[in-house]
């Protein structure tokens, strides 16, 4: 299901974009590493177009979304207590969400062990308004159910926590979602009011079940900013490293080329925890 929206939501608009078809001719079988490396400058780039932000999404929302796949699969308990037992009364707040990435997987999971969409308010939080429109855009994608509500922020603030907890409307479970959000160095005071604002939701929401998803590629900034959010929070800061099976599109293909990591290094760091109102 997955694949075939992308392939109508990003490879089509692409083929027809005229700037992506020189840059096909002109770099040919190397297209797919120009566009990584110089172009999106390993991620590093931020999104100043429509365009660019599309860019991001073929280069990432497939791998991204097997690595959410991946943590869960392994998680599969909290996964289930979490997710699936409150699907319709769920209130996800994904924060760095890019074009919707992680709500992707989340509402493609969901439809696989369940057998029915994703229905939940669904809080996505990121500073580039690029991404935030096609995220707006991906919304259309069928692992959603009628009952999928959103809405956006460009950044975490107390001041909106009372809004928050109208539009959960008497959610009974709430998910954090960090999915790459720690892969960028943030200040030592970001992280300290990232973890107020997510203790805020928590205490207002009173959900029956809060559960935390983290996961990031093994990366130098990543697990510092990791560990001091997760010690503010007064969780374990501890997280688990393997490998994972992901697939990537290449030169605008419709069938993605999957990649085994089985014998490389560690390239995923990851952890799933339980929360408790009751210890804010």
């Amino acid at each position: 299901m997955i694949v075939k929206f992308i392939e109508e939501a990003i490879l089509k608009p692409l083929r027809k974009c005229e700037e992506t078809q020189k840059l096909l001719e002109r770099h040919g079988k190397d297209f797919d590493r120009h566009l990584l490396s110089v172009v999106l400058d390993q991620g590093r780039r931020e999104s100043d177009s429509l365009l660019m932000a599309r860019y991001y999404a073929y280069c990432y929302v497939l791998s991204h979304h097997d690595a959410m796949k991946h943590v869960l699969s392994l998680n599969r308990k909290l996964f289930q207590e979490g997710i699936l037992d409150h699907n319709g009364k769920l209130l996800i707040v994904d924060f760095g969400c890019g074009p919707l990435i992680a709500g992707l997987a989340l509402g493609t999971l969901t439809n696989e062990f369940s057998g029915a969409p994703l229905d939940a308010r669904y809080l996505g939080i990121d500073d580039n308004d690029y991404v935030l429109e096609l995220a707006a855009e991906f919304e259309a994608c069928p692992v959603f159910g009628e009952k999928f509500k959103t809405t956006y922020a460009k950044d975490w603030n107390l001041a909106d926590v009372p809004a928050i907890v109208e539009f959960a409307d008497g959610a009974k479970g709430l998910v954090f979602v960090f999915s790459y959000f720690f892969g960028q160095s943030r200040a030592t005071d970001k992280i300290k009011s990232l973890a107020e604002y997510c203790q805020a939701v928590l205490t207002k929401v009173q959900p029956e079940h809060a559960t935390l998803i983290y996961l990031n590629s093994v990366h130098e900034d990543a697990g510092p900013n990791w560990i001091e959010f997760a010690n503010y929070m007064g969780i374990p800061a501890e997280d688990t490293r393997d490998n994972y099976d992901f697939r990537i599109f290449q030169r605008l293909a419709s069938k993605p080329k999957e990649f085994s990591n089985n014998q490389l290094r560690p390239s995923l760091a990851h952890s799933v925890v339980s929360l408790d109102w009751r210890q804010y």
